[in-house]
């Protein structure tokens, strides 16, 4: 459940930098207490992530295909709520962007940024 409080950290910051550009990198995030909400920044350039329950790869969209997914521009930061993380359950994060070197990261937590 969203929380309307500051954002609380319940895991630790985990990074994802793409290696070339249109090329998904995935991570695995775990958080040391349950949340179903993380704070993603981007930290180089603009970003599409995807939260998902499987290690499904993010997929740019196009002007005739849509895919799911959250865009972030060069420096953005903003609270998404998705899948539930905890000690024992694993959420996969995957980032792509046009260009190489797109840093993203990402912190499970609570509350609003």
């Amino acid at each position: 459940m969203a929380n309307n409080i500051a954002f609380q950290a319940t895991g630790n910051t985990f990074v994802v930098v793409t290696t070339t550009a249109s090329t998904a990198v995935n991570k695995e995030v775990t958080g040391t207490s349950p949340s179903n909400q993380y704070k993603i920044t981007s930290a180089s350039t603009v970003a599409f992530v995807r939260i998902s329950e499987s290690n499904a790869n993010a997929v740019l969209p196009s002007s005739t295909t849509s895919q799911p997914g959250l865009w972030l521009s060069n420096g953005e930061s903003v609270v998404v709520t998705a899948q539930q993380t905890s000690v024992d359950k694993t959420v996969y994060v995957s980032v792509i962007s046009p260009t190489a070197n797109a840093a993203v990261y990402i912190t499970p937590g609570e509350g609003m940024s």
